[in-house]
């Protein structure tokens, strides 16, 4: 009688080979059942031993990333803990992208947490494997065990391109810190391109290195005072995405 409400029989001729599972989700650790043993001789003696199995709760570790896509402007994630698990018994090991498969947590550190519900802010676009261990830990008759379930979910964090235009700018060598070249600031690197028209929709200047400026001239000849329009383009590193930013500049003399 295995102590779970079930019973096995077996001939005496047959190796004994019996398998339960002990335990259900829900219920409270360490629960102990009464395994007993009872033998039957063929002249009817009995013999009877009793054994006492603890069956340790397991946790169902589970969570999500909010937001599972985010950019590098804005690279926090909140992890929404979703563990089924036994209230002041569980426990959590984070890894929220440099793990090894072969420990739960070698070292405490900046891409690690023992927090249930962590908050992480990443430094650096890429897709990352989140890792969540749930941990039951036990003492049992002195001995130490361990219950441990572990998940994984995949966060991204995309690239988004940083770009400041300027308005205006004055080549004529004059003043401190004499503004005499217009050029955008960005954080694009790669497939980047900048033109500038004047009113009659004639190319003034073009480049593909964010970081050339246009000088103000046309033609070889300085440009006239007037506004100007320009078009910005830049992809994202990867060539995923394409931004454009349009506007007008102002060369003051």
């Amino acid at each position: 009688i295995d102590g779970d409400g079930q019973e096995f029989v077996t001939e005496k001729s047959t190796p004994a080979l019996y398998e339960h599972e002990y335990g259900e989700a829900g219920l409270p650790s360490n629960m102990v059942y009464t395994l007993e043993i009872i033998s039957t001789s063929d002249e009817g003696c009995v013999a009877q031993k009793s054994y006492q199995i603890t069956a340790l709760a397991t946790p169902k570790a589970d969570f999500i990333a909010q937001p599972e896509v985010a950019n590098i402007l804005n690279p926090l994630v909140r992890f929404d803990n979703r563990t089924e698990e036994i209230p002041n018994v569980t426990e959590y090991a984070w890894d929220f992208g440099n793990y090894s498969r072969e420990g739960i947590i070698e070292n405490g550190g900046i891409n690690t947490s023992l927090d249930k519900m962590p908050v992480f802010r990443y430094a650096d676009t890429g897709t990352y494997n989140v890792r969540l261990v749930a941990i039951n830990p036990y003492t049992v008759s002195g001995v130490n065990y361990s219950c441990s379930d572990t998940t994984y979910r995949e966060v991204r964090i995309n690239e988004e391109i940083i770009m400041y235009i300027p308005t205006a700018f004055t080549p004529d060598d004059k003043g401190l810190g004499a503004n005499n070249t217009w050029k955008p600031v960005t954080s694009a690197k790669n497939f980047y391109n900048a033109k500038i028209y004047n009113r009659w929709g004639e190319l003034v200047w073009e480049s593909d290195d964010p970081e050339a400026a246009w000088d103000g001239t046309f033609r070889n000849e300085m440009a006239e005072m007037d506004a100007y329009v320009y078009v910005v383009t830049a992809k994202s590193t990867d060539g995923s995405k394409d931004y454009e930013f349009t506007g007008t500049v102002t060369l003051i003399r």
